[in-house]
């Protein structure tokens, strides 16, 4: 479903809307100082480093600079330098200025939410899900 909605947005929609998604989470994340409310000993943060990051990772893949959006090559791709660009953020949130915390669990949080994207991807192309518009066809 999500892939026949992004499939119907032209391409270089998707690609601006990717880049307005990458500056707002970058500026998000390295807002000096920034908190996401009283500490209640439950580590909601992690469910929006994730969710953050499962989102980025679908959005780049929906660029289609490395192939088609369900391609292995595009989802390798795009899964690579979304892993690296989560350790990136995550490593520069300790800079002198922004005053962040780095943190192993808000790093692995960010990589779980790419690996599910790359799991998502995969299976949406393996199922088939690459054709828009085109109903599915009961058992079968």
């Amino acid at each position: 479903m999500i892939v026949r909605v992004l499939r119907a947005i032209p391409l270089r929609v998707r690609r601006v809307g990717f880049a307005v998604y990458a500056v707002a989470l970058a500026t998000g994340t390295h807002w000096p100082s920034l908190t996401l409310g009283p500490d209640t000993g439950i580590r909601l943060d992690l469910v929006v480093h994730f969710a953050a990051f499962a989102v980025w990772t679908v959005l780049l893949s929906g660029c289609e600079w490395f192939g088609t959006l369900l391609s292995r090559r595009n989802v390798g791709w795009c899964v690579t330098i979304s892993a690296a660009y989560a350790a990136l953020d995550e490593v520069t949130q300790g800079l002198p200025g922004v005053n962040r915390t780095v943190l192993w669990s808000d790093l692995m949080a960010n990589w779980s939410g790419v690996a599910l994207a790359s799991v998502w991807l995969l299976a949406a192309g393996r199922l088939g899900d690459r054709k828009p518009n085109v109903p599915v066809q009961a058992g079968g």
